[in-house]
């Protein structure tokens, strides 16, 4: 069972603009070749939620926010508890997540637990088994960006690509066919029992990735990205991954993240790429922001 690995006690990068801890959750259910945290991801967590209270207990008036990062946060059975106490102590919250447990997302988002969402978009999926070490968490992913777009979306539509053969929580459709994934059919997934309709007031922040609102005083944020290793991942990758989000109403910024460790240090030994990332073959997206990192 995942559990608590460690506390980084500041950062000022991983929550933008928030002066930020990271609570790192150890277990992961992927296993990304150019994955920079094995000891994480293999590594057994010795905190206990107590622990974390007991640090930001400390950090009041210092620290403004707390990111939950891993491995892969969701899998902590104890994470929605623990970011109650969080929340009730003040904090922002931010998440770090794989979308591979889009039933998590949903019951946090319901809660208004999370003002940030930095999801991660790997691969292509015919790609999956390779990058990530399976394909079985492809759809997972799909769902939890239905989800993700259709909040922030609040109104409009989110169509997604046949291709994907998602289907949003709590329906089933055929993958053969494009979907659009409907106000009316995520609304009542979303709400929590007793909380005001969603705010239909929807604001994009190209700093932030998209931005919506649960209720009028609670704004969440959400980012798309890709870590990029240039020998696993290609330009075509790429264009085919950004005409994907266009074709699923993204309407954020997508962050495309330059790998930062190589050999030993991650958990398929990869080499230093041979080859730079040729950026200007990456195609400009119609309908959202696109940004580098580590570049």
């Amino acid at each position: 069972m995942p559990s608590l690995y460690d506390i980084t006690p500041f950062s000022l990068l991983d929550y933008p603009n928030e002066m930020s801890c990271i609570v790192w959750v150890a277990g992961c259910n992927m296993r990304c070749v150019y994955c920079h945290n094995p000891n994480i991801v293999f590594g057994k967590g010795e905190k206990e939620d107590d622990e974390v209270i007991a640090f930001l207990e400390k950090r009041i008036g210092k620290l403004s926010a707390v990111v939950f990062s891993g491995g892969e946060a969701t899998l902590y059975a104890g994470l929605p508890a623990l970011m109650r106490r969080v929340k009730a102590m003040g904090f922002k919250i931010k998440l770090d997540t794989n979308g591979s447990r889009p039933e998590v997302l949903r019951g946090l988002l319901a809660e208004g637990l999370v003002d940030y969402v930095a999801m991660d978009f790997k691969c292509p999926p015919e790609k999956t088994g390779a990058l990530i070490g399976t394909s079985k968490l492809w759809e997972p992913f799909m769902q939890s960006l239905a989800l993700l777009i259709e909040a922030a979306s609040l109104i409009h539509t989110a169509v997604i690509p046949a291709k994907a053969g998602i289907q949003p929580v709590g329906s089933k459709l055929h993958s053969s066919e494009a979907r659009c994934v409907t106000r009316a059919a995520q609304e009542k997934s979303l709400m929590p029992r007793g909380r005001a309709a969603l705010d239909p007031a929807f604001q994009r922040d190209d700093d932030k990735g998209e931005r919506f609102s649960n209720t009028p005083t609670h704004p969440l944020t959400f980012e798309i990205r890709t870590t990029v290793h240039p020998d696993w991942l290609d330009e075509k990758d790429l264009a085919w991954m950004i005409a994907f989000l266009d074709e699923a109403g993204y309407r954020g910024t997508y962050y495309i993240q330059n790998v930062a460790s190589t050999g030993d240090k991650t958990i398929g030994n990869v080499a230093k790429p041979e080859r730079a990332l040729d950026l200007a073959l990456i195609p400009s997206p119609k309908g959202f922001s696109l940004a580098y990192r580590n570049f």
